[in-house]
C-alpha cells in the first residue's frame, strides 16, 4: 500500500461531522448553462440577450448528491439526533475542489446545497439554522470533497460563529 496512514479528531465543540472525499460537490448552478440568444426586432435589428439559461440535459449530480448526503446522515444519525424546533444549530461546511472548479462554483450555491440535503433529516426546516459558516478551498492534491459539521446551540455552546460581531455599542479596543 505505502500510503501515509492520517488519524483525524473531530473538534469537540461539534455536535456532529460528516462527509466525504472523491467526488465533486454540485450545486444548483450545475444544472444550467448560459446560452446565446439573439432578439430580432420586425425591422430585423439584432440584440443579444445576456443572462440566458437552459437546463443542461441529463446532468442529475444535484438530486445524486443529495441522495448521497440523505445517505450518510441516514448512516451516522439516528432519531435522538434529530434537533426539532425550537432548538438552533450552526452549520459549517468546508467544501475542498480542485483549481477549475474553485473559480466556477459559488460558496453560497454550495452550502444552499448542503441545507436542502440536511432539511428534514437533521432539522425540520433550515429556518433553524442560525449561524452558517461556509468555506471552500483549493485542495492541493486536487482532492474533491465536503465536511459538515453541525453544532447544536444551547446556554453552554453557542456555537464557533457566537462571537462574530461587525458593530458594537462600545468602543473597540
Amino acid at each position: 500500500m505505502g500510503g501515509k496512514h492520517i488519524t483525524y479528531y473531530q473538534n469537540p465543540r461539534l455536535s456532529h461531522l460528516f462527509g466525504f472525499f472523491g467526488d465533486i460537490v454540485p450545486t444548483k448552478q450545475d444544472k444550467f448553462k448560459p446560452i446565446d440568444v439573439i432578439a430580432v426586432d420586425e425591422d430585423g435589428n439584432e440584440t443579444v440577450l445576456n443572462n440566458i439559461y437552459a437546463k443542461k440535459p441529463d446532468k442529475d449530480a444535484v438530486l445524486k448528491f443529495n441522495s448521497f448526503i440523505k445517505s450518510l446522515i441516514e448512516e451516522n444519525f439516528n432519531k435522538d439526533d434529530f434537533i426539532s424546533m425550537p432548538n438552533e444549530l450552526e452549520v459549517l461546511i468546508t467544501v475542498s475542489c480542485n483549481k477549475r472548479r474553485f473559480y466556477e462554483v459559488d460558496v453560497d450555491n454550495l452550502a444552499k446545497a448542503v441545507l436542502d440535503s440536511m432539511n428534514g433529516l437533521i432539522f425540520e426546516d433550515d429556518s433553524q439554522v442560525t449561524s452558517l459558516i461556509s468555506k471552500k478551498y483549493i485542495e492541493p492534491n486536487g482532492k474533491n470533497g465536503i465536511l459538515i459539521g453541525i453544532v447544536k446551540i444551547t446556554e453552554d455552546e453557542k456555537g464557533f460563529g457566537s462571537d462574530f460581531s461587525l458593530f458594537s455599542t462600545e468602543n473597540w479596543h
